[in-house]
This record gives C-alpha cells, structure tokens and sequence, in this order.
C-alpha cells in the first residue's frame, strides 16, 4: 500500500481508498495493512542485528574548507550520516540515484534544489527524491546535519 498526496492505493487489488490530510504533496509513505483477522507476519532480520551507540562530532570537528562525512549506521538500504560543515562548502552539484532525507541540526545553510533557493535554520529538513538536482551554496561555521539516504 502506498500512500501519496492524501490518498491510499492497495497495489494488490487496485482498490483506492481517500484519507484527508494524509501525506503531503511532496511526501510518499509505504505502509503495510494487515487484514482484519490475519495473524500477524513475523519479522526479522538476515544478519542478526546489535546495539549500537555513539555520540555525533561538534561544531569543532569542523574542517577547514568543504564537508565532514561520517557514516553512522547502515541498515538493510538507508544508510545514515552526520555531516559537518565549514563556511566554505563544495558547491558541486548533486544528482543522486537514491533518496536523500536532510535535517540541520545547528547552525544555517543555503541550498540550491531544482534551481530553486532554500535557506534552512536549525531543525528544518528537506526530502530529495532520486535525481533532484541540488548543492550547497553557504553555511554557517561547524553547521550540523543528519542525512539519510534510501536506496
């Protein structure tokens, strides 16, 4: 099932069913329905899964110029990372085959996406579809962000 811009499809059977305020039109989430009655399926993992911890790099662990990129964890296709940035950022242009979810945690940013300015504060995210055409064009010093990307 898949439910996009406020609306609900079930892929199986074609059957559409409407739920208002649902989703956004920028936002599609996958959600599987159980029927009523049915047990309920197990899940589990192929490779045993650990707990892990960490603590994400400070401001200070700001380079000089560009962007630090630290991989935090990887699960099944999302892998997950913290980014750092210096007030110089690498404008190279991005064109990435996979979804990317940004979050800036501290600090401000501006970005380029599809042509179109967007300036973030801290706490505001950003959700990049495959292939959107996007790159940084200022930050403030040691600005912080957490991005997932979704293979």
């Amino acid at each position: 099932m898949v439910v996009t811009m406020g609306r609900t499809e079930n892929r199986r059977d074609g059957r559409e069913r409407s739920f208002e305020g649902v989703g956004a039109p920028s936002c599609t989430a996958h959600v599987r329905i159980r029927p009523r009655g049915a047990e309920r399926p197990e899940v589990g993992y192929a490779v045993p899964m650990t707990v892990q911890r960490g603590t994400l790099g400070d401001a200070a662990d700001a380079p000089t110029e560009g962007e630090r990129f630290v991989e935090i964890a990887r699960l099944g296709g999302t892998t997950i990372e913290q980014i750092i940035s210096s007030t110089d950022p690498d404008p190279r242009p991005y064109d990435q085959p996979h979804d990317e979810w940004i979050v800036l945690l501290d600090g401000t940013a501006e970005l380029e996406v599809d042509g179109t300015s967007v300036s973030l504060t801290a706490g505001q995210w950003v959700v990049l579809p495959a292939h959107t055409p996007h790159r940084l064009l200022a930050t403030s010093a040691g600005a912080r962000w957490l991005a997932v990307h979704v293979r």
